[in-house]
């Protein structure tokens, strides 16, 4: 991703940030929750990194795959170089033979919800992958959902 313009990109200077209609909504009772060693793993990346950590979980048996995290700000933000995105992919899809259920980061700040720089990150809906955020000894599943209150 080459584009500053785009609210991801960790040149993007802007925190006035778009979530183009969108809203992130927690999922509290999933139909499938994660392992508890996966969940184990994946606070342990929290607790053992003062920086936001991230990367995939692969389908059963889960796997975590780190991404090494690119962002200038790493201590508040994360982003994945297209270039240890796709070798993590390749990793999952070829070495592993497995699939990707979803996509974590942690919030070593502590704060319990997307910020709206994740949401305008979001991976693209149509691949079905799961978000995952870490924090405070907890991990929580995420959705987007449209945002239609009129609320501001």
């Amino acid at each position: 991703m080459d584009n500053v313009l785009d609210p991801a990109h960790p040149s993007h200077s802007d925190y006035l940030i778009s979530t183009n209609g969108w809203r992130a909504e927690q999922i509290f009772d999933s139909d499938a929750p994660l392992d508890d060693m996966t969940i184990q793993r994946l606070i342990n990346e929290l607790e053992s990194h003062a920086l936001e950590r991230c990367g995939f979980i692969t389908t059963s048996p889960e796997e975590i795959v780190v991404v090494q995290n690119s962002h200038d700000n790493p201590r508040m933000n994360f982003f994945m170089e297209t270039d240890d995105f796709t070798a993590s992919l390749e990793y999952i899809y070829e070495s592993t033979q497995r699939e990707v259920l979803g996509i974590w980061h942690t919030h070593p700040n502590g704060y319990g919800w997307p910020s709206p720089r994740d949401i305008a990150g979001w991976p693209n809906l149509a691949l079905g992958w799961r978000y995952f955020l870490v924090f405070r000894g907890n991990v929580t599943e995420w959705r987007l959902v449209r945002d239609d209150s009129n609320t501001l």
